[in-house]
């Protein structure tokens, strides 16, 4: 799990609105607690990925990807909220910056190596698995992007 905060502010769109916006604008800041998941999707894998010879087998993989991203609703909370003198609070203000919030959940796996951790988990948890079938020579590797 990861915590990410989001500032989102409603922007003027029209000119009453920018006028408003002289005596301050809508602003919330949330703190997003959510976790995103990497792995090999073996779906994308093709019969020519596989080839079987006896107790050999030689496995090209897909490149791992981040199989899903989710915010924890328990946990993520609105930290602050400023609503300017004139301004009539969004009520979808919150909905924007929790999908928001995915996506830079996303962006922070990404940054800090999920793909990497990703393929190095997956080859040690597919090679062990495909030994404990009956395969001594294990071969895997992994298609480019």
């Amino acid at each position: 799990m990861v915590q990410v905060h989001v500032p989102i502010t409603d922007e003027p769109a029209g000119l009453w609105d920018r006028v408003k916006a002289l005596f301050g604008t809508d602003e919330l800041l949330l703190v997003a607690t959510g976790e995103a998941i990497a792995g090999f999707d073996l779906q994308k894998l093709r019969p020519q990925d596989i080839s079987v010879a006896g107790d050999s087998v030689v496995i090209s993989l897909p490149p791992a990807q981040i199989l899903y991203t989710r915010v924890d609703n328990k946990e993520t909370y609105v930290y602050s909220r400023r609503t300017g003198l004139l301004w009539k609070p969004d009520k979808d203000l919150e909905t924007v910056a929790r999908r928001d919030a995915e996506t830079k959940v996303q962006e922070w796996a990404l940054e800090h190596g999920i793909l990497d951790r990703a393929e190095k988990n997956g080859e040690v948890f597919l090679e062990r698995f495909l030994r404990s079938l009956g395969f001594t020579d294990v071969t895997l590797t992994i298609r480019p992007q």
